[in-house]
């Protein structure tokens, strides 16, 4: 999420959230059906997955470069929620005001990024990984609440399923971004 500098607590600014369901679906904590505050907006990389962005959230769909272009009219934000990291993170670092804050959650776009250090380190923007593998303890406490929003269709997985004769072509899905949800190999 990147939200608008201000002289405010992080709360009552405008924000944004990066690929809010590009990695997970609605799955994903971030990516809740409920509605979003109406400063919150989505970065995703197709119209079909802007579609499927919570009431409420503003979709800016592109990538690389036309997203960074689209990006550079809009004011620096405090914070980035980053879940598919790739190429486009050293272009959304720079739409992070001084002192803000970036978490990188996931890398489904690419596992490595290049930065110009000079322009990082003047920038101040702290970057702070997520690791959901050392929060077991956290995850299997949350695991009843979970389980129970998806059994009511209050959290819904998207899911394509793929003959296991196309398994290639789910690996290239996930691999280019161009899959919603789940990969789900059916014999």
């Amino acid at each position: 999420m990147l939200s608008k500098t201000s002289q405010r607590s992080l709360p009552e600014n405008e924000s944004w959230c990066q690929a809010l369901q590009e990695r997970s679906g609605p799955s994903h904590p971030n990516s809740r059906r409920e509605p979003a505050q109406p400063n919150v907006t989505g970065i995703v990389s197709s119209n079909s997955k802007a579609q499927r962005l919570p009431t409420g959230v503003q979709p800016v769909v592109g990538v690389g470069d036309t997203l960074v272009s689209q990006l550079s009219s809009l004011p620096k934000f405090d914070v980035l929620i980053d879940t598919v990291g790739g190429p486009n993170l050293a272009g959304l670092l720079d739409r992070v005001r001084p002192g803000g804050r970036a978490a990188l959650v996931g890398y489904t776009h690419g596992s490595n990024v290049t930065l110009h250090l000079p322009n990082f380190l003047m920038s101040d923007v702290k970057i702070l990984p997520v690791n959901m593998i050392r929060r077991a303890e956290e995850q299997a406490a949350l695991a009843p609440l979970m389980s129970e929003k998806i059994v009511s269709g209050e959290i819904v997985s998207p899911v394509q399923e793929f003959p296991l004769s196309q398994v290639s072509v789910a690996l290239d899905a996930l691999a280019s971004g161009q899959l919603t949800g789940r990969a789900v190999l059916i014999p």
